[in-house]
């Protein structure tokens, strides 16, 4: 756990993980400094949360909902959603999809 934390940490991506219920329970430090957040800050929201409180009413473009009853494509493939952001002087290309296990059990979900 503590090396998947250090490469999760280590990424230049911004990255937040949701379990199945959209509770954060892993931001790292690039995804913190994007949100103008700490990462301990984002860890005790949701995911739902986020989406709406930076793309408002754009949410919609990132239907987690939808993603984490459904995460796979009619051909079994991972359900992935993309979007953009403006924050401040950057454009921010957001990519969201299912974290599936090996026996595709849906485990949450992936904010990149």
């Amino acid at each position: 756990a503590s090396k998947i934390n250090a490469i999760l940490q280590s990424l230049n991506d911004g990255v937040i993980v949701c379990d199945l219920y959209g509770g954060v329970l892993a931001a790292n430090a690039a995804a913190a400094t994007m949100l103008q957040r700490k990462v301990e800050e984002l860890v005790v929201w949701n995911l739902h949360e986020i989406l709406a409180r930076y793309l408002g009413p754009r949410a919609a473009e990132l239907p987690l909902e939808l993603l984490l009853k459904r995460p796979t494509t009619m051909d079994s493939r991972p359900r992935v959603f993309h979007s953009q952001l403006t924050l401040g002087l950057r454009t921010v290309s957001l990519t969201m999809g299912p974290v599936l296990k090996d026996d595709d059990e849906l485990v949450g979900a992936l904010l990149v």
